[in-house]
Parts: structure tokens; sequence; C-alpha cells
């Protein structure tokens, strides 16, 4: 008996009788086998859609769609059993893909027979294309000879500015920022006040990236010394002879001299 033959088909039984004296009478009658030629049913589940809050740096999207996978059943007019494949493959979800796109799962069903039925369900994949987002100090930063002399360096200042800027993103938790600024640009000696401009570049995990500004204002030092000179010195036969010499007196004068300025300037 071939219950995965191709067709209906007939087996015929044949009956024999023998007595002592070997008188014999023959009977016959059939078997019809049905053979099982029905295909196995598949049910599948609804559409998947997937966007970077089901794929990124902190979830793994392989429980989810092994669990939407699982939902999917075949059965069979014979088999209790049958065998169900899919042929889904991991490496086909791309997050970074310039657009949203399609991934279509094909089901396989197959019996005891071999009888086998396929179905379709679709992954949608909305990939990550937007921009990290940008805050940058609220205000300008502006330096002048009080921040950047012989005494004062303002790299510790310029760091916490810098700082304040932060990224966000749609979907990385800790897009990378940068920022352009070099402190050679410093120069409070420069010829009149000058901005530089800061640029800060963020990327996320797709690279998708964007930029924003802000500025350093230098006041440079162009203000001349001030001088203050002491009174006049006179000196006459009795501080200048063979016995006294005047060296210490107008040392003592000359020490009186004291320049004023609001800064010394750092020279690069």
């Amino acid at each position: 008996m071939n219950i995965c033959a191709p067709t209906t088909y007939t087996i015929t039984v044949t009956w024999t009788a023998n007595d002592a004296c070997n008188n014999s009478t023959q009977k016959t009658q059939t078997i019809t086998v049905v053979p099982d030629t029905e295909k196995p049913s598949i049910t599948v589940p609804a559409p998947l859609v997937l966007d970077c809050g089901d794929i990124n740096e902190t979830s793994d999207p392989a429980a989810q769609i092994d669990a939407w996978l699982a939902t999917a059943t075949a059965t069979d007019n014979c088999d209790t059993d049958p065998e169900l494949s899919h042929s889904f493959d991991i490496s086909e979800l791309n997050i970074c893909a310039p657009a949203t796109y399609t991934i279509t799962v094909t089901w396989t069903a197959n019996d005891a027979c071999n009888n086998n039925t396929t179905k379709t369900q679709t992954i949608t994949v909305i990939p990550d294309t937007e921009k990290p987002s940008i805050t940058v100090p609220v205000n300008p930063l502006v330096l002048d000879c009080g921040d950047i002399n012989e005494t004062s360096d303002p790299a510790a200042q310029i760091d916490a500015w810098l700082a304040t800027a932060s990224a966000t993103d749609n979907c990385d938790t800790d897009p990378e920022l940068s920022h352009s600024f070099d402190i050679s640009e410093l120069n409070i000696c420069a010829p009149a006040t000058y901005t530089i401009t800061v640029t800060w570049t963020a990327n996320d995990a797709c690279n998708n990236n964007t930029t924003k500004t802000q500025t350093i204002t230098v006041i440079p030092d162009t203000e001349k010394p001030s001088i203050a000179v002491p009174a006049p010195l006179v000196l006459d036969c009795g501080d200048i002879n063979e016995t006294s010499d005047p060296a210490a007196q107008s040392d003592a004068w000359l020490a009186l001299l004291r320049p004023r300025t609001t800064a010394i300037p750092i020279r690069n």
C-alpha cells in the first residue's frame, strides 16, 4: 500500500477455499486506496513593521522576529505534523538603508507525502534617515586679556563652554559629537577684535550627521601701558662729591617708577 501514490488505485484481494478433497473455489474483493494528494494549508501572521526603536545598539530584534515567525502554522488533511519552514535571513535587516524597504518571507509546508504549499508575508523596515539634533552653548563666549594673560589660562573656561554642547538622536542613544575648536587660534595680541567660529558635528550610528555653530569673540590687548614717574630729582655737590656717591639715591628715585597697564599680554 502506498498512501503517497500519485492517484487513487485499487488492490484486488483473492480468497481461495480448498476442502479435504481438494475442491477449490475463489472469490475476490477490492481495496481502493485514495492517496494523499492534498497540499497542506498555511496560516501566516500579519505584516511586521520594524524601525530603529526595534533595531539599535541596545535593542536586538531577533526575539521579536522569532516570535512573529513562530505564529505561522501548517495543517494537513492527513499528516498531523507537517513540516513548516521559512526563508527569513536576519542579514537582510539594515536599519541604515537609504529608504524604507520590504523583506518578503516565504513559508513552505511539506506533508509526509511531500505535498507542499507556500505562503508569504512581509517585514517592512523603516531605516534611520533622521539627522541628530545639536544644542550648542546658548551664548557666545567672549575672552579678553583678563582671561588670557601670563597668569590666566583660558583652557578650562573654554573646555567648560564647549562641554555644554550636546547631541540627541531619534535612534542612537549616544551620537558622536565633535567640535572644530583649536586653541592655537587664540591670539590676545591680535591687532583687532576677531571672532572664532566653532562648528560642532554630530554623527549617529547610521552616519546621519548635522552641524551647528557658535562663536568665541577675542578682544585683544591693544591698550598702551600707563607710566607714573616720580617727582623731579635735584642733586647738588652735597650729593655728588669725593665722599658721596649718588648711585643709591638715584636708584631709589628710579625705583619709584611704576608701570600701570590693564594686563601684560602673552606673546605667541
